[in-house]
Protein backbone atom coordinates (compact mmCIF):
# COMPACT_ATOMS: atom_id res chain seq x y z
CA UNK A 1 0.00 0.00 0.00
CA UNK A 2 1.70 3.57 -1.17
CA UNK A 3 2.03 5.66 1.93
CA UNK A 4 0.30 9.09 2.46
CA UNK A 5 3.25 11.50 1.92
CA UNK A 6 2.11 14.33 4.17
CA UNK A 7 1.45 11.91 6.96
CA UNK A 8 5.33 9.94 6.25
CA UNK A 9 6.64 13.57 6.42
CA UNK A 10 4.99 14.49 9.47
CA UNK A 11 5.66 11.80 11.88
CA UNK A 12 9.10 11.25 10.10
CA UNK A 13 10.21 15.15 10.90
CA UNK A 14 8.88 13.85 14.77
CA UNK A 15 10.88 10.68 14.95
CA UNK A 16 14.30 12.77 13.50
CA UNK A 17 13.52 15.89 16.17
CA UNK A 18 13.35 13.60 18.95
CA UNK A 19 15.59 11.69 18.00
CA UNK A 20 18.13 14.78 17.83
CA UNK A 21 16.60 15.91 21.02
CA UNK A 22 17.02 12.53 23.23
CA UNK A 23 20.71 12.32 21.35
CA UNK A 24 20.13 8.89 20.25
CA UNK A 25 21.05 7.23 16.66
CA UNK A 26 18.07 7.48 14.05
CA UNK A 27 17.35 3.63 13.44
CA UNK A 28 16.54 2.54 9.59
CA UNK A 29 14.15 0.00 11.43
CA UNK A 30 12.30 2.61 12.56
CA UNK A 31 11.74 5.67 10.12
CA UNK A 32 11.37 3.78 6.85
CA UNK A 33 8.36 2.33 7.81
CA UNK A 34 6.22 5.17 8.96
CA UNK A 35 3.16 5.83 6.99
CA UNK A 36 3.09 2.09 6.71
CA UNK A 37 -0.38 0.48 7.64
CA UNK A 38 2.20 -1.91 9.11
CA UNK A 39 4.36 -0.93 11.79
CA UNK A 40 6.93 -3.95 12.94
CA UNK A 41 9.20 -2.78 15.60
CA UNK A 42 9.86 -5.89 17.28
CA UNK A 43 12.99 -6.94 18.77
CA UNK A 44 14.75 -3.86 18.23
CA UNK A 45 15.74 -3.62 22.26
CA UNK A 46 15.13 -0.03 22.36
CA UNK A 47 16.19 2.51 25.22
CA UNK A 48 13.70 4.70 27.43
CA UNK A 49 14.71 7.01 25.20
CA UNK A 50 14.62 4.99 21.85
CA UNK A 51 10.55 3.72 22.79
CA UNK A 52 10.09 7.77 23.60
CA UNK A 53 11.81 9.11 20.56
CA UNK A 54 9.70 6.07 18.20
CA UNK A 55 5.89 6.87 20.09
CA UNK A 56 6.36 10.62 19.76
CA UNK A 57 6.21 9.76 16.03
CA UNK A 58 3.74 7.22 16.34
CA UNK A 59 1.09 9.87 17.51
CA UNK A 60 1.09 11.41 13.85
CA UNK A 61 0.25 7.96 12.38
CA UNK A 62 -3.33 7.94 12.47
CA UNK A 63 -3.45 5.16 9.73
CA UNK A 64 -1.62 2.45 11.53
CA UNK A 65 -3.38 -0.67 11.99
CA UNK A 66 -0.98 -3.35 13.15
CA UNK A 67 1.61 -2.17 15.35
CA UNK A 68 4.41 -4.82 16.98
CA UNK A 69 6.06 -3.03 19.94
CA UNK A 70 7.42 -6.58 21.39
CA UNK A 71 10.81 -6.91 23.09
CA UNK A 72 11.63 -3.62 23.47
CA UNK A 73 11.89 -3.37 27.29
CA UNK A 74 8.52 -1.51 27.52
CA UNK A 75 8.11 -0.97 31.22
CA UNK A 76 6.39 1.70 33.65
CA UNK A 77 7.78 4.92 31.93
CA UNK A 78 7.80 3.39 28.67
CA UNK A 79 3.96 2.14 29.23
CA UNK A 80 3.16 5.78 29.09
CA UNK A 81 4.27 6.94 25.74
CA UNK A 82 2.28 3.35 24.39
CA UNK A 83 -0.84 4.33 26.17
CA UNK A 84 -0.65 8.02 24.87
CA UNK A 85 -0.51 6.65 21.10
CA UNK A 86 -3.73 4.14 22.17
CA UNK A 87 -5.47 7.68 23.52
CA UNK A 88 -4.55 9.37 20.08
CA UNK A 89 -5.06 6.84 17.84
CA UNK A 90 -8.42 4.79 16.38
CA UNK A 91 -6.98 3.16 14.14
CA UNK A 92 -4.94 0.08 15.28
CA UNK A 93 -6.99 -3.26 15.51
CA UNK A 94 -3.98 -5.91 15.96
CA UNK A 95 -1.47 -4.57 19.12
CA UNK A 96 1.72 -6.87 19.93
CA UNK A 97 3.51 -5.57 23.40
CA UNK A 98 4.96 -9.47 23.73
CA UNK A 99 8.34 -10.14 25.27
CA UNK A 100 8.20 -6.55 27.16
CA UNK A 101 8.79 -5.55 31.10
CA UNK A 102 4.58 -4.98 32.23
CA UNK A 103 3.84 -6.64 34.89
CA UNK A 104 3.20 -4.11 38.36
CA UNK A 105 1.99 -0.54 37.39
CA UNK A 106 2.63 -1.03 33.47
CA UNK A 107 -0.41 -3.68 32.72
CA UNK A 108 -2.89 -1.32 35.29
CA UNK A 109 -1.94 1.75 33.00
CA UNK A 110 -2.53 -0.21 30.33
CA UNK A 111 -5.92 -1.65 31.11
CA UNK A 112 -6.83 1.24 32.09
CA UNK A 113 -6.65 2.63 28.77
CA UNK A 114 -7.81 -0.54 26.69
CA UNK A 115 -11.17 -0.62 28.67
CA UNK A 116 -12.07 2.41 26.60
CA UNK A 117 -10.69 1.42 23.47
CA UNK A 118 -13.26 0.15 20.61
CA UNK A 119 -10.74 -0.53 17.72
CA UNK A 120 -8.38 -2.98 18.61
CA UNK A 121 -9.49 -6.73 17.99
CA UNK A 122 -6.12 -8.82 19.18
CA UNK A 123 -3.66 -7.51 21.65
CA UNK A 124 -0.59 -10.06 22.72
CA UNK A 125 0.83 -9.77 26.07
CA UNK A 126 2.74 -13.12 26.18
CA UNK A 127 5.98 -13.07 27.73
CA UNK A 128 5.29 -10.17 29.92
CA UNK A 129 6.36 -11.93 33.47
CA UNK A 130 2.68 -10.82 34.84
CA UNK A 131 1.96 -12.89 38.39
CA UNK A 132 -1.50 -13.58 40.35
CA UNK A 133 -1.09 -9.79 41.12
CA UNK A 134 -1.54 -8.27 37.71
CA UNK A 135 -4.91 -10.59 37.33
CA UNK A 136 -6.56 -8.06 37.78
CA UNK A 137 -6.12 -5.34 35.26
CA UNK A 138 -5.88 -8.20 32.70
CA UNK A 139 -9.50 -9.63 33.98
CA UNK A 140 -10.49 -5.48 33.40
CA UNK A 141 -9.77 -6.10 30.10
CA UNK A 142 -11.13 -9.22 29.14
CA UNK A 143 -14.82 -7.92 31.65
CA UNK A 144 -14.56 -4.59 29.86
CA UNK A 145 -13.30 -4.17 26.46
CA UNK A 146 -15.69 -4.84 23.84
CA UNK A 147 -13.38 -5.08 20.71
CA UNK A 148 -10.95 -7.73 22.10
CA UNK A 149 -11.69 -10.59 20.36
CA UNK A 150 -8.26 -12.23 20.84
CA UNK A 151 -6.11 -11.82 24.03
CA UNK A 152 -2.33 -13.63 24.21
CA UNK A 153 -1.05 -14.05 27.64
CA UNK A 154 1.44 -16.98 27.03
CA UNK A 155 4.45 -17.19 28.97
CA UNK A 156 3.62 -15.57 31.77
CA UNK A 157 3.47 -16.65 35.62
CA UNK A 158 0.08 -16.63 36.10
CA UNK A 159 -0.98 -19.21 39.08
CA UNK A 160 -3.72 -20.32 41.19
CA UNK A 161 -5.38 -17.60 42.59
CA UNK A 162 -4.61 -15.24 38.99
CA UNK A 163 -6.53 -18.21 36.82
CA UNK A 164 -9.47 -17.52 39.39
CA UNK A 165 -9.59 -14.06 38.83
CA UNK A 166 -9.24 -13.97 35.58
CA UNK A 167 -11.67 -17.24 35.02
CA UNK A 168 -14.51 -15.18 36.92
CA UNK A 169 -14.33 -12.12 34.50
CA UNK A 170 -14.18 -14.59 31.69
CA UNK A 171 -17.82 -16.16 33.05
CA UNK A 172 -19.05 -12.65 33.69
CA UNK A 173 -18.32 -11.80 29.93
CA UNK A 174 -19.97 -15.14 28.86
CA UNK A 175 -22.90 -14.52 30.81
CA UNK A 176 -23.02 -10.99 29.47
CA UNK A 177 -23.13 -11.72 26.29
CA UNK A 178 -23.78 -15.97 25.46
CA UNK A 179 -20.76 -15.37 22.95
CA UNK A 180 -18.33 -18.31 23.68
CA UNK A 181 -19.34 -21.59 23.64
CA UNK A 182 -17.03 -22.76 26.50
CA UNK A 183 -14.63 -21.61 29.36
CA UNK A 184 -12.41 -23.68 31.39
CA UNK A 185 -9.62 -22.46 33.60
CA UNK A 186 -6.46 -25.36 34.56
CA UNK A 187 -5.99 -23.45 37.76
CA UNK A 188 -3.23 -24.86 38.88
CA UNK A 189 -0.79 -24.17 35.79
CA UNK A 190 -2.21 -20.81 34.58
CA UNK A 191 -3.10 -22.22 31.59
CA UNK A 192 -6.04 -20.92 29.73
CA UNK A 193 -8.09 -22.75 26.78
CA UNK A 194 -9.11 -21.56 23.81
CA UNK A 195 -12.49 -20.11 24.08
CA UNK A 196 -14.05 -20.48 20.82
CA UNK A 197 -17.53 -19.52 19.67
CA UNK A 198 -18.03 -22.61 17.15
CA UNK A 199 -15.31 -23.14 15.37
CA UNK A 200 -14.23 -19.44 15.33
CA UNK A 201 -11.66 -18.12 18.00
CA UNK A 202 -13.47 -15.36 20.13
CA UNK A 203 -11.98 -14.62 23.09
CA UNK A 204 -8.05 -16.16 24.18
CA UNK A 205 -7.02 -15.03 27.20
CA UNK A 206 -4.66 -18.27 26.98
CA UNK A 207 -1.35 -18.82 28.69
CA UNK A 208 -1.23 -22.08 26.80
CA UNK A 209 2.34 -23.57 28.44
CA UNK A 210 5.06 -23.77 25.82
CA UNK A 211 3.75 -22.08 22.83
CA UNK A 212 2.56 -18.71 21.70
Amino acid sequence: MARANSVELLSLKVYRKMCNRLEIPQLRTVWSQLGNVQLTFKDLFLSSRGVKATCCALMYEPNTENLDLSGNHIGKKECDYVVSILEQTTSICVLDLSNNELSGISIQKLASCLVKNATIVSLTLSGNKLTDGDAEAVALIIAQNRSITRLYASHNEFREEGGKVIGSAIGMYNHGHNSMARSEVVSTTGVFEQFSNGSTPYKLPIPILNSY
